[in-house]
């Protein structure tokens, strides 16, 4: 079958994350015949039954060979940190840092430009799995 590359980059990272045990995966694109509107219509129907159950659901954005993708992930997560602490917004957001404030904020756009934000499941995706992980290349938040 074949799958885009950034698919294949995903099933591989995720191969390697599991260390040669066995795993499984349930992938959209392989899961579901795309080109059957009446299966894509009936898996619709049960998208929430599925990532609910999951005991993890992975999202892979992207491979992070840009280093302004890696950069914009490194700030994603160090947003998601803050969120969670409810502390003072870091220094590397924040509009005392200047050009760097500029540069990391730029970084978060085009993370945020990946095509991985612009699927239907997303908000599924991210709203109903028990424990959420976001890999950008090998790195995870």
């Amino acid at each position: 079958m074949e799958v885009t590359t950034n698919l294949y980059d995903a099933l591989v990272a995720l191969r390697r994350a599991a260390e040669g045990l066995p795993v499984a995966i349930w992938v959209d694109a392989i899961c579901i015949n795309q080109a059957d509107v009446g299966e894509r219509g009936r898996q619709v129907a049960i998208m929430r039954d599925i990532y609910s159950q999951a005991d993890t659901v992975r999202a892979w954005l992207s491979r992070a060979d840009d280093p302004v993708i890696r950069r914009g992930f490194e700030m994603f997560k160090i947003l998601v940190a803050w969120r969670f602490r409810e502390e003072a917004l870091p220094m590397q957001l924040s509009p005392e840092g200047g050009n760097e404030t500029l540069a990391n904020v730029l970084a978060l756009e085009l993370l945020f430009r990946l095509p991985y934000w612009s699927r239907i499941w997303v908000i599924q995706e991210l709203s109903l799995g028990k424990v959420n992980v976001l890999c950008c290349g090998c790195m995870i938040t």
